[in-house]
């Protein structure tokens, strides 16, 4: 080399301006290369896809510092390079990692049918690919569907907390009724499903909140036509309005038909358990009727005239009028219970004016058959005293002439044959007959007198024979 030439005392002059020649050429080669150098870092320009990276831009900016600097060796300029094209690698394997992450993010599945999320994850994916979108780019591309997501979950959280007002709104005993309705349940249930899932989106729940709201406005609706179609046509009660189970039945359901709590199930059921209160009452009330009017019109003739037993037959056939009005009697409503138990009593009364009736009739017999007895007794007596007259009157011969006294024997003796005859019958005919003897006896002794006096009166003849003999006589 020069240096080598320059030092070398043996060296030619030759030799010395041949290695200044080559020193020279050496050095201008060099000087060209460094001058190509720096007009190439000149020329250098930041990448699209990192011109926003400022370490990036700051070290082009030395790059282009030292490349217009003519004191700068190739060393700085290559060390300036070596920097800037590091900066570049650096910055753009950052910003792939990024776009790669980006490239990859999915949207959350509960907020997966929010369209502006939708459309900033699109943007998001579009500048992730674009090979000249920077970092900027993509971190503005980013904060979008941030926002976008940071928003759909505001949304997502504002359809969450108007549902569960929705649920809290049936959750008080006014809405017991709405609640009780088998499609606001199924609704509800639904609703609160979607609420507990996680992967339910706004979508999801604005529907089941929507079905519940229709489910509830349906039912109301129900509810209210089901009291107007009530009120309009209630279930005829008439005759047997004031019967128990028709009275609760009764309440029962105009408890809710003034209730805001009632459903549709309950109305339902309240009615049908009135129509089957009214229907059992009705039945029950036929058979009791028919009971009092076969107990009224079969009274018997024999006791029909007791006091009891009419007052019974009133009163049964009061109640039964009465409560063919829904009425009253003696101040109480005259009711099923009321009508057979006054049927009862009439049947009782019966029964025991029966009862006094045989009563009474035995002892009347009783007393008949004593007094046939005794009669009958007297009678034999009066007939055994009769033929001891018949034989009196038949043993006196003073009688046998006599036919007042034999008339009044023969009527006795027919009486005492007689099986009809009565003892006064007898009694009078044997007073008959003593009165023929009585008068037999006293013309008898008229008779008698009147020829004894005759007896004395003979003189004076009364010494003759034939008058002797005729007195005799």
């Amino acid at each position: 080399d020069l240096k080598k030439v320059a030092e070398d005392g043996d060296a030619t002059a030759t030799e010395l301006a041949n290695a200044q020649q080559a020193y020279d050429d050496a050095v201008k080669a060099e000087q060209g290369k460094l001058q190509d150098a720096k007009n190439a870092a000149a020329d250098v320009t930041v990448p699209k896809n990192v011109s926003d990276n400022k370490t990036v831009t700051d070290l082009l900016t030395a790059l282009h510092d030292t490349a217009a600097d003519g004191n700068a060796t190739a060393s700085a300029l290559t060390a300036a390079q070596k920097a800037y094209d590091d900066a570049v690698t650096e910055a753009q394997s950052a910003l792939a990692t990024k776009k790669s992450t980006a490239d990859k993010t999915t949207i959350d599945t509960n907020i997966s049918d929010d369209k502006a999320t939708q459309d900033a994850l699109a943007n998001l994916k579009k500048i992730a690919e674009d090979k000249n979108a920077t970092a900027s780019d993509l971190q503005k591309a980013q904060d979008a569907y941030d926002k976008a997501v940071t928003d759909a979950q505001g949304v997502l959280n504002d359809g969450k907390e108007t549902a569960q007002k929705s649920i809290n709104s049936l959750d008080i005993p006014e809405a017991e009724g709405i609640r009780a309705d088998p499609s606001v349940a199924e609704a509800e249930a639904d609703l609160k499903a979607k609420l507990k899932d996680d992967n339910a989106t706004a979508t999801d729940i604005a529907n089941a909140q929507n079905k519940l709201d229709q489910a509830v406005k349906v039912a109301n609706k129900a509810i209210d036509d089901a009291k107007k179609a009530l009120a309009a046509t209630p279930v005829d009660t008439k005759t047997v309005k004031n019967e128990s189970s028709v009275a609760a039945a009764q309440k029962a359901l105009d408890d809710l038909m003034a209730s805001q709590y009632t459903s549709l199930a309950q109305l339902n059921a309240a009615q049908e358990t009135l129509q089957n209160a009214v229907d059992a009452a009705k039945a029950k009330r036929a058979v009791a009727n028919n009971g009092a009017n076969d107990a009224i019109a079969n009274v018997p003739a024999n006791v029909a005239g007791d006091a009891t037993v009419k007052a019974a037959q009133a009163n049964l056939q009061a109640l039964v009028d009465a409560a063919a009005k829904d009425g009253q009697v003696a101040d109480k409503n005259a009711l099923t219970a009321d009508i057979l138990k006054a049927t009862t009593a009439l049947q009782s009364a019966v029964t025991v004016a029966n009862s006094t009736l045989s009563e009474s009739t035995d002892a009347a017999k009783s007393a008949l058959d004593t007094a046939v007895t005794g009669a009958q007794s007297k009678l034999v007596d009066t007939k055994d005293q009769a033929k001891q007259e018949v034989k009196t009157s038949n043993d006196n011969k003073a009688w046998q002439d006599n036919a007042a006294v034999a008339n009044a024997t023969d009527a006795l003796q027919n009486l005492i044959d007689s099986e009809t005859a009565t003892k006064t019958d007898i009694d009078n005919a044997i007073a008959s007959l003593k009165s023929a003897e009585q008068a037999a006896d006293n013309k008898l002794a008229d008779v008698t007198a009147t020829a004894k006096s005759a007896l004395g009166k003979t003189a004076p003849v009364s010494g003759e024979k034939a008058v002797v003999d005729s007195a005799k006589d």
